[in-house]
């Protein structure tokens, strides 16, 4: 039973685990001969990620779920998603906001893209991802673009989760050498097996020629004494053998050491002329067929002494199936009644048990009850098959990574001896001018900057391997994308091409018209505003008009009250 099972089956262990105060439950295990440790860790996260996949472009997509607090609210929002290295948390490698996340708000479920290629894996440093959450309201405007930096300093850490790049593009050369080389050495079997299957054909076939051409040399001697003998010998031999037969036959019930004995001359002799033979078809099937025709066709004496009885103990097929059978449908039979009877002495421990009042009055407890039984058997079936997969990917990495550690070891061998060699060719050299041998600290030198281009080469090595993969890649994409669609066939994509076409042409003449009366509205506003100018212009003309008028006529009224005063 599995050993992480045990707490479903403790009512206090149960009930912390179903506990809603709790989204996240880690269960870890230690034993030794004398003892089993279980160790519970429970806490709350407002996230959960469900996949984590790879795309077409070999980039990351993440699938998770958010989760709601002890109120069955939503108080916290994904706003930001990074992956950096465990060496350098401060930098970011790669860092996406909202824009980077798909959002349904009925199902509270996100999708986070990081579009590839990503170069940042091909590095021998661990990376991790990490999930910053920000409190809601605000809401988080998701999928739309924002000229906002995002700074996880001021986000609250939701998830980190480890990444590892699987399968590594080393092993998966490494691997592929392999595989060819297992293929080459299968395909040289394969042509070994033909070959010696060719030969044995080739002897068989030459042995059967040979007992041919045995049997047709036997059955021309036997013509010739057929011929040359007379009818008296021919009556007299045929007696011999009759009575030969029956006595062969009568010995037959009894034990087989008196049939030896009864035989006469003329049986024993014709006996010990086919006893190599005999011999022979033990080795070859063939001949064993052609020898017991042969010597159906020579005597019927020799063909009852060469049968073996089967003994009399061992049952007939029938009878052992029979047999079978009947065993089968009994312990069907008998597991039937152990059923029954479980059924029935649970339904009596129910009776007997104080609560059964309790039951009555809740008939949803026994469904609850097996729904609860379904769900520890699934919880059970996944840790197994969980279990199961997780100890055939232990055994594949450790025999990659000690494939790995193998070439790993020889490949520094090799580069430690051809070092040691070039060191000692350098130390043994010397300059055609002076004679001079080399410095050591020359010689340290120049291993020095071939180290720093060996490091470079390895770096670009790296790129170039990644480089590759996503040309494979994309060659795939391309091949994807000429391929048409089904039901298509190439004059319905020409056709195709040509409604796109006239589409096209279409769409740039409603753009020229767009475009024109863009300039006419342009040139309508321009009007617009000169004819406003003007106006406002006149408009000012007028009031200074008016009020020169006002002041002429206010002067006209005061001449004339001067006049009018003067002649007074």
């Amino acid at each position: 039973m599995d050993a992480h099972g045990l707490l479903f089956e403790l009512s206090k262990e149960l009930n912390i685990i179903l506990d809603a105060k709790y989204s996240h439950i880690a269960i870890g295990l230690a034993f030794n001969k004398q003892q089993v440790k279980i160790v519970e860790m429970y806490f709350k996260r407002s996230i959960c990620i469900n996949q984590l996949s790879g795309t077409s472009d070999e980039g990351v997509e993440v699938q998770g779920q958010l989760i709601p607090n002890e109120e069955k609210k939503y108080d916290m929002g994904l706003y930001a998603v990074r992956i950096a290295s465990v060496k350098n948390l401060k930098k970011d490698l790669v860092l996406t906001g909202p824009v980077g996340i798909k959002f349904d708000a009925s199902t509270q479920k996100f999708t986070v893209t990081f579009p590839g290629p990503l170069d940042v894996f091909y590095s021998d440093d661990e990376k991790i991802m990490e999930f910053y959450m920000r409190k809601t309201p605000p809401a988080i405007p998701y999928g739309e673009s924002t000229d906002e930096r995002i700074n996880v300093a001021h986000l609250t850490l939701g998830a980190r989760m480890p990444m590892v790049l699987y399968p590594d593009p080393r092993i998966v050369l490494e691997d592929q050498i392999d595989k060819e080389k297992e293929e080459k050495a299968k395909h040289e079997k394969e042509l070994q097996a033909q070959e010696v299957k060719l030969l044995e054909e080739a002897e068989k076939a030459a042995r059967q020629q040979e007992m041919l051409k045995k049997m047709n040399q036997i059955k021309t001697e036997d013509k010739d004494d057929s011929d040359s003998a007379g009818g008296s010998s021919v009556v007299s031999k045929k007696s011999k053998k009759k009575s030969s037969s029956r006595a062969d036959l009568k010995s037959k019930g009894g034990v087989s050491e008196k049939s030896k004995g009864g035989r006469d001359s003329s049986s024993e002799g014709r006996s010990m002329s086919k006893d190599p033979k005999s011999k022979r078809s033990d080795s070859d099937g063939e001949e064993e067929e052609s020898e017991s025709d042969l010597g159906e066709s020579r005597s019927e004496g020799p063909k009852h002494e060469d049968t073996i009885e089967e003994p009399a103990d061992l049952p007939s097929p029938d009878e052992m199936k029979k047999e079978l059978i009947t065993a089968i449908q009994e312990a069907i039979r008998e597991r039937d009644q152990l059923k029954s009877k479980n059924h029935d002495l649970q339904k009596e421990i129910i009776t007997m048990d104080s609560t059964y009042e309790q039951y009555d009055k809740q008939p949803d407890v026994s469904m609850n009850e097996h729904k609860y039984l379904n769900t520890l058997a699934n919880v059970h079936q996944v840790r197994f098959n969980l279990k199961e997969t997780q100890l055939r990917y232990n055994k594949m990495a450790t025999e990659l990574q000690a494939k790995l550690n193998e070439k790993q070891a020889k490949c520094d061998e090799i580069q430690k001896q051809f070092k040691d060699l070039k060191r000692s060719v350098a130390e043994n050299s010397c300059f055609s001018r002076t004679g001079n041998k080399i410095k050591p600290d020359v010689i340290n030198e120049w291993e020095q900057r071939e180290a720093n281009k060996d490091s470079e080469v390895h770096h670009f090595r790296f790129q170039n391997i990644a480089l590759r993969n996503r040309l494979a890649n994309k060659e795939k994409i391309l091949k994807k994308k000429e391929q048409l669609a089904d039901g298509l066939h190439l004059i319905d994509f020409e056709q195709l091409k040509i409604e796109n076409q006239t589409l096209n042409e279409k769409i740039e003449e409603r753009n020229e018209e767009l475009h024109k009366l863009q300039k006419k509205i342009t040139i309508a506003v321009i009007t617009l505003t000169h004819t406003r100018e003007k106006l406002n212009k006149s408009n000012k003309l007028s009031d200074e008009e008016n009020l020169v008028k006002s002041q002429l006529s206010k002067k006209k009224k005061e001449l004339n009250e001067a006049k009018a005063f003067r002649e007074k």
